[in-house]
C-alpha cells in the first residue's frame, strides 16, 4: 500500500515470513521445525522543505505458530524456543546543505521477546532483548562540487543481539543458542562500529571509476576465557565501469578484507579478496 500524503509519501505492507529454522541437534529426534510470524510495515517519507526531510517508520514480527518441540526415540516430547515478537522503530532526519552537499541520520529503537527451554530446571528462559539500539550517519558530497570525485563518508554503530532480518532468520540470528540451525542469517553477538569513505569518479560519458575503504570493530568478543578482544578488519575495494552505450555498462572490480591478528587467531578470520566482473544492461 502507498499513498501520496500533503508532505510526502506513506506506505506500508503486511507479510507472513518463516523467521528461524529448528533442529534438536539429535539425531535420534523428530520434529524439527521452522517457525514463522506476521510481519507488520510501515513507514512514511516527509519533505518539509528543500532543505530538511523526515522518515519515520516501524516493522513488527507477531509471532504466530511459536513454539517448537522435538520428540527423542524414547517417546519423550521436549519444548526448545518460544518467540513471541520482534519490535522495531526507527527514524531518520535528511538535510540539504546546497544541492552539492547533504547529511543523513538514522536511528533504531529494538525490542523482543523469546524464550529458550530449559531442560535441567523444566522452566523457560528469558533471552529477549530490551531497548536494543542502531544509529548511523552519513554525508554526501556530489563530484560537480569537487571536481574530481565525489564523496560518501558513513558511520554506524550497533549494540549487541541487534537484529537485522534476512531471508530465513529473525529472532534467533541474535541469540547463540546451539539448538538454532540459520542459513544467511546476521549474527551479531557483540557491540559493531563501520566506518566508510567512498567515492565514484565520473571522466567522461564512457568511463567512470570507484573506490571505496571501510573499518570493522566488533567489541569485546572472548578471546579467551581470561580476557576479551576486538576483532577488527579494514574492507577495501576500486574498479572501473565502461558504458558501451546509455543502456549497456562493462564492470571490473576488487576488493580484499584484511583482519587484524586476534580475529585471525581467537576468531578464525582468514583474509580474503574477490575479483568480479559484471555486465549490466538496462531496458
Amino acid at each position: 500500500w502507498i499513498k501520496s500524503i500533503g508532505l510526502g509519501t506513506a506506505s506500508a505492507y503486511v507479510a507472513r515470513p518463516k523467521v528461524a529454522k529448528f533442529t534438536s541437534g539429535n539425531t535420534t529426534a523428530t520434529g524439527d521445525s521452522s517457525l514463522s510470524a506476521w510481519e507488520l510495515f510501515f513507514m512514511a517519507e516527509m519533505q518539509f522543505t528543500e532543505q530538511i526531510g523526515f522518515d519515520l517508520g516501524v516493522q513488527y514480527f507477531i509471532g504466530d505458530d511459536n513454539s517448537t518441540s522435538y520428540t527423542t526415540s524414547a517417546g519423550t516430547t521436549t519444548p526448545v524456543y518460544d518467540f513471541e515478537d520482534l519490535f522495531t522503530v526507527f527514524a531518520g532526519l535528511r538535510f540539504n546543505f546546497n544541492e552539492n552537499i547533504a547529511l543523513r541520520g538514522l536511528y533504531y529503537y529494538q525490542d523482543a521477546t523469546a524464550s529458550t527451554w530449559n531442560t535441567s530446571t523444566s522452566r523457560w528462559n528469558d533471552i529477549g532483548n530490551d531497548s536494543t539500539a542502531a544509529y548511523r550517519v552519513h554525508l554526501e558530497v556530489k563530484q560537480d562540487l569537487l571536481k574530481f570525485s565525489s564523496l560518501w563518508l558513513e558511520y554506524n554503530h550497533l549494540e549487541q543481539n541487534f537484529v537485522i532480518p534476512t531471508t530465513n532468520c529473525v529472532i534467533v540470528c541474535m541469540f547463540d543458542h546451539h539448538y538454532v540451525i540459520t542459513i544467511n542469517a546476521f549474527f551479531l553477538p557483540y557491540d559493531l562500529d563501520i566506518w566508510r569513505v567512498a567515492g565514484q569518479q565520473k571522466w567522461n560519458d564512457k568511463w567512470t571509476t570507484f573506490f571505496t575503504v571501510s573499518g570493522f570493530t566488533l567489541k569485546d568478543a572472548p578471546a579467551t576465557v581470561l580476557y576479551s578482544t576486538d576483532y577488527k578488519a579494514t574492507l577495501w575495494g576500486l574498479g572501473a565501469i565502461y558504458h558501451l552505450n546509455s543502456n549497456v555498462g562493462m564492470g571490473l572490480g576488487f576488493a580484499m578484507m584484511d583482519w587484524n591478528s586476534d580475529a585471525e587467531r581467537f576468531g578464525g578470520k582468514l583474509d580474503e579478496s574477490i575479483i568480479r566482473f559484471r555486465t549490466q544492461i538496462t531496458f
